[in-house]
């Protein structure tokens, strides 16, 4: 069998695609189909090995008589010797070649998944062919994580947004879309957007895309908004206390301005 690698985007996850796949494998010799021998020459049994494709060596040994069988050295194993090699193949019945397939790769497939193309590995004389596997790399996106069929991202919204509720533009795989902000959404909430993951391997219905709310507060305020915050903060029987003053205030009041 042979291996090689495919690398995917998120989108072409969803989708699923066609990706055309060049590699090199050993493949049976096509001037000679494999024989290694140049068409129209003579072919003889091989006389070392009788036709047999292997040799036979008995042995006397303190162990009593052992016999040792290996692959005929003149023949190759084939038993039967040509007048003259292939002039392609050198008599080896195989070359060395690249190859160009077209692979389906199926929608929702997994970082570490394979998909096998039977018969497309290595080719050998008198042997079944292998396999080519194709193992998936999915790159990371910027902006989504998965979990399973599920995308997972996070969003940030002011505190106004959170207190008050807001509709969002998000985005998607497929673009943007909206999303209701609920009034008193809390940090760390989960909005939900079924049918906006990703899909099963080989399958049509998706998963979630899930929404987590990052909520964030102002380290500056302006005066108006500023007083219109202490001032809902007294109706809410809260006492918050002054802002700190400026070197211009605190210059004046060290002068007893």
């Amino acid at each position: 069998d042979l291996q090689v690698g495919v690398t995917l985007d998120l989108a072409e996850v969803l989708t699923g695609l066609e990706r055309e796949i060049t590699y090199s494998r050993t493949a049976l010799c096509e001037h000679c189909g494999g024989e290694g021998v140049e068409p129209g020459s003579p072919v003889h049994r091989c006389e070392t090995c009788a036709g047999r494709g292997e040799v036979r060596q008995t042995v006397n040994t303190l162990l009593g008589v052992m016999t040792t069988v290996r692959p005929c050295s003149r023949c190759g194993g084939a038993g039967r010797v040509a007048e003259q090699r292939c002039r392609e193949c050198q008599g080896q019945g195989a070359v060395r070649r690249e190859e160009t397939i077209t692979v389906r790769i199926p929608p929702g497939v997994g970082h570490g998944d394979e998909l096998v193309v039977r018969g497309a590995g290595e080719e050998l004389p008198g042997a079944a062919p292998g396999d080519l596997v194709v193992r998936i790399s999915v790159r990371k996106h910027p902006l989504f994580t998965r979990r399973g069929r599920d995308l997972e991202m996070t969003q940030e919204i002011s505190y106004l947004q959170a207190i008050l509720g807001d509709t969002l533009t998000v985005p998607t795989l497929t673009g943007a879309t909206e999303v209701l902000l609920p009034a008193g959404s809390q940090p760390g909430d989960v909005l939900e957007l079924p049918g906006e993951g990703l899909p099963d391997r080989g399958g049509s219905r998706r998963g979630r895309l899930l929404i987590h709310l990052r909520v964030v507060i102002p380290t500056q305020l302006g005066e108006r908004e500023r007083e219109l915050l202490e001032e809902l903060a007294r109706e809410r029987g809260l006492n918050p206390p002054a802002p700190p003053k400026g070197l211009f205030e605190r210059l004046r009041d060290s002068l007893g301005g």
